[in-house]
């Protein structure tokens, strides 16, 4: 069995016999882009991940769409599976070529594996060789489909160790890594925890509790769809509440794995109710059992100015004495109320760099920017095919909320010199 510190076993294009440079061969997870690889002399047959795939959506030669392609899933030179794309004419060297599409499918039920659970056993056990069996992600796949989290990534970096990788994933979605926990991965902050509560902490336990306020933040924005290590969406909430009382503290949150506008606007919210509060961090020493990272206790302690059941979200274990010491962080007060305030979205990189949507009063701002971040006045913005607004010279176009509700919504963005391009937000 492969160590977790071990890099993933990714192959490269060195098994094809011809290459200039060995470069890893992406797997590729639910929705998602990412670089094709040169597979043979003639420069007219590139591989998009080293599996079959449900499917290949748009291909993109120097950042345009191309319509000279087809693709297909196929074996390689090796016999491995692989999703190919074919063009009808050679592509120059030099040229960029980026493929978006759907992912891997999952061995037995030949679905999209879509699913944080489902990434994490195929990413552990069916590439890093860990043996783990799929009933052991069983209550991690629950949880997030009753939080509604789906992920699209690609692992791609042959010298990442499969821990990193892990933690990579669950960081994205707001979720734990704990290889030796009981759940191996859960939702953290919120998530539902399933186990029962294991320990009560009372006297004469020995611990320590501090409140902390300097950490707290107010607006935390998600970077989100990434495409060859860059961010292609990102959208900003802030707890209006909390503003008022502590000002403006923001913060970043990087999700590689999240491909979802929908995805990425639940996680930032959860963190953001999480992160937006006093936290008490609770250290407590003796516990005369083994406690994992995930498992639940009661705290029911005189000098502890909180109770209830909490999750372990850190632990020692003496095996000598048999003692565990854990460490537990509790929100303080009633979870504040978050709203979106800011989405951007990538046009195509040559013209447009993106588009910005911030709610003021009754009114929706958009702000279209050009690749060099200036604005794009003069564009026409068209929304949802009914309603237009020509930018001024901020880039800037005003829609009442009224007709631009909380919701998806289409813009259909003109420019001065008769370009169309389409684009989908969420408010």
């Amino acid at each position: 069995m492969r160590a977790l510190s071990e890099a993933l076993p990714l192959r490269t294009t060195a098994v094809w016999g011809e290459y200039r440079e060995a470069k890893a061969i992406p797997h590729r997870y639910g929705e998602c882009g990412g670089a094709m690889l040169q597979y043979d002399r003639q420069r007219t047959q590139f591989v998009w991940a080293d599996h079959a795939v449900q499917s290949v959506d748009e291909v993109l030669v120097g950042g345009q769409p191309a319509g000279n392609w087809v693709w297909r899933n196929t074996t390689d030179s090796t016999g491995q599976p692989i999703a190919l794309v074919e063009f009808d004419q050679p592509v120059d060297e030099g040229v960029d070529l980026l493929a978006r599409g759907r992912g891997k499918l999952h061995p037995t039920r030949g679905t999209l594996i879509e699913s944080p659970a489902d990434v994490l056993w195929d990413m552990l056990t069916n590439i890093a060789g860990r043996g783990l069996a799929e009933s052991q992600f069983a209550e991690f796949r629950a949880e997030c489909e009753q939080a509604g989290i789906i992920v699209g990534g690609s692992l791609q970096d042959s010298a990442q160790a499969a821990r990193g990788a892990a933690v990579d994933l669950c960081r994205s979605i707001g979720a734990r890594f704990a290889p030796d926990a009981r759940r191996i991965a859960f939702l953290w902050p919120g998530g539902a925890a399933a186990t029962a509560s294991l320990a009560t902490i009372e006297p004469p336990h020995v611990l320590e509790a501090r409140q902390q306020h300097a950490d707290i933040v107010t607006e935390l924005t998600v970077r989100y769809r990434f495409e060859e290590g860059e961010p292609r969406e990102a959208l900003a909430v802030e707890a209006p509440g909390v503003v008022a009382r502590y000002g403006r503290r923001p913060a970043e949150h990087v999700a590689p794995w999240i491909s979802s506008a929908r995805v990425a606007l639940s996680v930032a919210t959860r963190l953001l109710q999480h992160q937006a509060r006093p936290v008490w961090s609770v250290a407590i020493n003796g516990i005369e059992r083994e406690l994992r990272i995930g498992d639940k206790v009661t705290l029911d302690h005189p000098v502890l100015p909180l109770g209830g059941e909490h999750r372990v979200i850190g632990r020692e274990y003496d095996a000598e004495l048999k003692r565990t010491a854990v460490s537990i962080a509790v929100p303080v007060g009633d979870t504040p109320a978050v709203s979106l305030v800011r989405q951007s979205t990538r046009l195509t990189p040559e013209r447009y760099a993106g588009v910005s949507v911030d709610t003021r009063g009754t009114q929706r701002l958009l702000t279209v920017y050009a690749s060099d971040g200036s604005p794009a006045a003069g564009a026409a913005v068209v929304l949802d095919g009914a309603v237009t607004r020509i930018a001024d010279g901020a880039g800037r176009v005003e829609f009442p909320a009224a007709v631009m509700p909380v919701g998806a919504h289409t813009l259909t963005i003109r420019t001065a010199d008769g370009a169309e391009l389409v684009v989908g937000v969420t408010v």
